[in-house]
C-alpha cells in the first residue's frame, strides 16, 4: 500500500496547481474524484484507467478505511 500511495497521492498543493484550483477553496471539487488519505496528508483518485485492477483494489480498500 505505501508503494501505491507514493505512486498515486498527491499533496494538496500539487492536485491544486495541476488542477488549476485555489488550494484554499477546492476540497468540495476535488471530493468528487478523489479522497483524502490523512496518514500520508495526499488526495488520491477514487477510480483511474491507468490503475491495474490490484491497484484499483487497493483504492478501493483505502478509501472503504475512511468510511468505517
Amino acid at each position: 500500500m505505501k508503494e501505491f500511495i507514493n505512486n498515486w497521492g498527491q499533496s494538496h498543493k500539487n492536485i491544486c496547481l495541476n488542477l488549476e484550483l485555489d488550494p484554499d477553496d477546492c476540497d468540495d471539487i476535488l471530493m468528487l474524484d478523489y479522497f483524502y488519505n490523512e496518514s500520508y496528508k495526499v488526495w488520491i483518485p477514487k477510480n483511474s484507467s491507468l490503475y491495474s485492477n490490484e491497484e484499483q483494489r487497493i483504492a478501493n480498500e483505502l478509501r472503504n478505511r475512511l468510511s468505517e
